[in-house]
């Protein structure tokens, strides 16, 4: 059974992230940062999986799922420091950090600037740097600069499968585009 909530968290400013929080809280604890775009409904199968005597607990970041949704602070540094704040909040002291893709750049942030909270990192699908990818340019140029409000569900579930392994379940396919339909467009643009 996972235990929904969520948390106050500050990076910039105060601001409520949604999270699943289970297993032992005296455990040694994994935080899941889910890639751009998801929120930590992504991680509903892994944490269905994992041993009770290890703290799981799967956040989604400003901007996606239920979490807040300012207006600006969509950098990696505001990411890290959310992840920090929340830690914080739930007084962890150390933890071990599991991202994927985007979401790789703020594990590796927080542990550059606080690498005594970072007891070890699970990094999936990394990328170096998002910065000179000539498709991720492409990408950002013809199609995230055009997103209006509100994404149409056929974008939202085409990205998903373009993303995602063909092995993916096709519940899991449609929670994830719904999910995909809270993050406004211009998140998606900063």
């Amino acid at each position: 059974m996972v235990d929904y909530g969520a948390g106050r968290a500050v990076g910039h400013s105060c601001l409520t992230l949604a999270f699943a929080d289970q297993g032992d809280a005296l455990g040694p604890t994994v935080l899941m940062l889910p890639g751009p775009t998801d929120s930590w409904r992504s991680y509903e199968l892994v944490l269905e999986r994992l041993p009770r005597g290890v703290r799981a607990i799967a956040v989604s970041q400003r901007g996606h799922g239920e979490s807040d949704k300012p207006d600006v602070g969509y950098g990696i540094e505001d990411f890290a420091a959310d992840v920090v704040g929340l830690l914080d909040a739930l007084r962890i002291e150390r933890t071990v950090l599991a991202a994927h893709s985007g979401s790789c750049l703020v594990a590796r942030k927080v542990a550059l600037d606080h690498p005594q909270r970072v007891a070890g990192l699970i990094l999936e699908a990394s990328p170096g740097t998002l910065r000179k990818d000539p498709r991720a340019l492409r990408f950002v140029e013809s199609v995230i600069s055009t997103l209006t409000d509100p994404i149409s569900p056929e974008f939202a579930r085409a990205f998903v499968t373009d993303t995602s392994s063909q092995n993916v379940p096709p519940e899991l396919v449609d929670l994830l585009a719904a999910e995909l339909l809270k993050v406004p467009a211009r998140v998606w643009r900063q």
